[in-house]
Formats: C-alpha cells, sequence, structure tokens
C-alpha cells in the first residue's frame, strides 16, 4: 500500500476516532442535560409544594383570626379576604370584585381613603353600620404605592364594650354600696366626738349603729370575695350528696324561717349526687333560700324541691313573696341589682347573693332561671348535671364533660 493511501487510512480512522469521542461527549452532555432537567422540575415541583404548603398555612391563619381581613384594590374592590370578610361584606367565600361601596360600609371607604393618601394606619367605629347591636373598629395600611392594595382589618368590639360597661357599672355600685355605711359611721361617729359620748342613752344606740354599719361592710367584702372566688379560684371536686347537703341546709335556716312567720316545706328525692364543691354548693342553697325569706312577707310560704330529671338534677327554691316584672327577671343576676332597694337594704342585702349563685352554678356546668309573676312569688330553678348512682360517694370524681374546674 503506497504511502497516500497509509495516510488516507489513518486519516479516516482518527475522524472515526474523533467522531465517536465527540458522540461519546455529547451524549454525556445530553444524560447530564436530562438529569439537570429532571433536577430542576424535582426542584420545581418541590418549590411549588412548599409554596402551597405556605399558602395554606397562611389561609388557615387568617380564616384563624378573630377579625375580618379584606384587600382592596384600587377600585374600592375586595379581590381577598378571610372568610369573617367575606361575612362582613354579605358576600360568599371566595367571591371576586365585591364592592366595598356596594357593602354601603361608608367607614371601611373612609379607611381605605385615608390609607391612600398617607394616613398608615386609619381607625374609625363602625358602631351601627354592621349591625345595629354590633360595634366594630377598622385600620387600613397601603400595602405599596398609591396605586397599590389598601390592607383593611375590621374588629368587633361589641363585647370589649360590653365589658367595660360591666367593669365600671361594678365599681360604680361597689363605691356606692361602700360609701353609704362609710358615711353613715362616720356621721354617728363625729356626733359621738362632738358630745354625745355623755348620754349614755345616745352613745349605746350610737355605738349600736356603728356595729350594724361595719357588719354591713364585712357582708360586702364576704360577698365580694366569694364573687372572686367562684369566678377565678378552682376548687376540689368530689361527689356531693345533694340530698343530705339540701337537709343540713334548710335544717339550719328553718329557725330563720319560724322568727319571720314563714313556712318551710322540703320535699328531696333520696339518692340525688352531683360532681362539684359542697361548700360552693351549699353557698347557692343557702343564698337562695335566704333572698326567698327577704322578700316574702310575714305569714308566707317558702318551699324546697330536688329530683332526678334525666341526666340533671333540678332544685326549686320557691316563694310567695313580692315577685318580679318581667324585665326584672331578665336582670335579677346582676351585681348589685335589687328589686326593692329599700327591703334589701334593711335587711342587710348587699345585692351580690344571685350573682354568686350563678356563677358557682355555671361554675358546675348547670344553669340557674327564674319565673315569677309579680305579687304572687318567684321560683328559682337550678339545674347540675347528674352523677350516675353507681359512683361511690365521698370519691374524688371528675366533673361532667360542660363543668368547669372549681
Amino acid at each position: 500500500m503506497t504511502p497516500v493511501c497509509l495516510s488516507l487510512v489513518a486519516l479516516g480512522a482518527a475522524v472515526a476516532t474523533l467522531a465517536v469521542f465527540m458522540l461519546r461527549r455529547v451524549r454525556q452532555q445530553l444524560l447530564a442535560a436530562e438529569r439537570s432537567a429532571a433536577g430542576l422540575k424535582a426542584a420545581t415541583e418541590c418549590a411549588d409544594d412548599e409554596t402551597a404548603t405556605v399558602r395554606a398555612m397562611h389561609t388557615a391563619l387568617i380564616d384563624l383570626m378573630d377579625c375580618a381581613v379584606l384587600v382592596v384594590d384600587a377600585d374600592d374592590n375586595v379581590t381577598e379576604a378571610n372568610s369573617l370578610g367575606w361575612k362582613l361584606l354579605g358576600s360568599a367565600p371566595g367571591a371576586r370584585s365585591v364592592s366595598v361601596r356596594a357593602a354601603l360600609l361608608d367607614g371601611l371607604v373612609d379607611a381605605v381613603r385615608q390609607a391612600r393618601i398617607g394616613v398608615p394606619v386609619r381607625q374609625v367605629d363602625l358602631c351601627g353600620q354592621v349591625r345595629s347591636d354590633t360595634s366594630a373598629v377598622a385600620s387600613a395600611v397601603r400595602l405599596g404605592g398609591t396605586e397599590s392594595p389598601v390592607l383593611l382589618v375590621v374588629r368587633d368590639i361589641t363585647e370589649v364594650k360590653r365589658l367595660e360597661t360591666v367593669r365600671q357599672d361594678f365599681v360604680a355600685n361597689v363605691s356606692h354600696e361602700l360609701r353609704t355605711p362609710l358615711a353613715s359611721i362616720r356621721a354617728l361617729a363625729e356626733t359621738l366626738e362632738d358630745g354625745a359620748m355623755r348620754d349614755a342613752s345616745v352613745a349605746t344606740r350610737f355605738l349600736g349603729n356603728i356595729i350594724s354599719e361595719t357588719q354591713r361592710l364585712t357582708r360586702i367584702a364576704d360577698d365580694l370575695l366569694a364573687l372572686t372566688e367562684a369566678e377565678t379560684r378552682p376548687a376540689t371536686t368530689v361527689e356531693v350528696a345533694l340530698d343530705d347537703l339540701i337537709h343540713r341546709v334548710t335544717q339550719k335556716l328553718a329557725p330563720q324561717a319560724k322568727a319571720a312567720r314563714q313556712s318551710l316545706d322540703v320535699a328531696v328525692e333520696p339518692g340525688l349526687r352531683v360532681a362539684g364543691n359542697a361548700d360552693r354548693l351549699e353557698q347557692v342553697l343557702i343564698n337562695l333560700v335566704d333572698n326567698a325569706m327577704k322578700y316574702t312577707q310575714p305569714g308566707g310560704r317558702l318551699a324546697v324541691r330536688a329530683e332526678r330529671t334525666g341526666q340533671a338534677v333540678r332544685i326549686d327554691v320557691s316563694d310567695t313573696g313580692i315577685g318580679l316584672m318581667e324585665h326584672e327577671t331578665e336582670r335579677i343576676f346582676e351585681r348589685f341589682y335589687r328589686v326593692d332597694k329599700a327591703r334589701s337594704r334593711q335587711s342587710g342585702g348587699t345585692g351580690l347573693g344571685l350573682s354568686i349563685v350563678r356563677r358557682i352554678v355555671e361554675a358546675h356546668g348547670g344553669t340557674v332561671t327564674v319565673t315569677s309573676e309579680l305579687h304572687k312569688g318567684s321560683t328559682f330553678i337550678v339545674s347540675l348535671p347528674a352523677l350516675p348512682d353507681a359512683v361511690d360517694h365521698g370519691v374524688a370524681v371528675t366533673p361532667p364533660a360542660q363543668a368547669q374546674v372549681l
């Protein structure tokens, strides 16, 4: 073979080798590209999954908020909202482009307008705009430029206002209740200091009045402490033989009823058992019977009835006293509320007894209501969750599911 032929053969072999090498490199690069693409796809899918998870968590958290959250675009349309936000607008969840103006919430429109002109947070009172019995406060903040969406947060403050009113009334009532006996004590003491001490009969009477007023202050303090304990302080919960407790309380109060020339009838079904605190349940019974005595005239009748009704124990405390008007039955369990202020103060009442009853009964998972007719008497009805008959007497027990720990 001539040198030229050998050269051509060598050249062909070299070209073939180079072609094979290039094909291998291309194949490797293609495989690497495929692996990269697959990896990128997997990473993208993972990122999408993470984004979806974060978005779902974000949506769930926003929905769990106790306020309405809305995103308003440049045309005053709500583009995003949580469930309370859609409810505020009267729209179904997931609706789109609901106009704030169409919802007739002028306070929200004003808040959005203020946010767009640069006021970072604007609070407006929506009292009466959502519902006649609802107060709400709206805050708005701009999320970007002048044409960017505005975030609205609307909080229902109806309960906050109610609690503030209750607090103010409570402070005012306590101040009034304390001021009256304190003023009386001061006047009596000043009179004694000015010379009444020299008159033995006057001094004895005034000192008796001072003692009476200090006893009244003590009762107020004791009732306030009892109410606080009923609302906040836990106590041991055991099985309570309610039938025995009722008999013990009524026997204790029978002499007081006899002195007031009132009859006291007791009818209790045997074997009544509840989970609770015996001391506090005794206080419930004492307060109810004592209240019946105060508002029942001499010669009147009092009655205590208790029986098992389904899964509950029902206790009725009835009287033939002055009774209540319909609007009074709705307020009788309020702190310091009195039907007959003169008679209540004369008998030493503080106006807290029935409030204490309600708090203790509710803490036991029960209810207390009243039925009454003016000038004919009242019946207070206490319902408590009953325990099965099989529970051993005196053993610590777990209260029913609906009951709070006392």
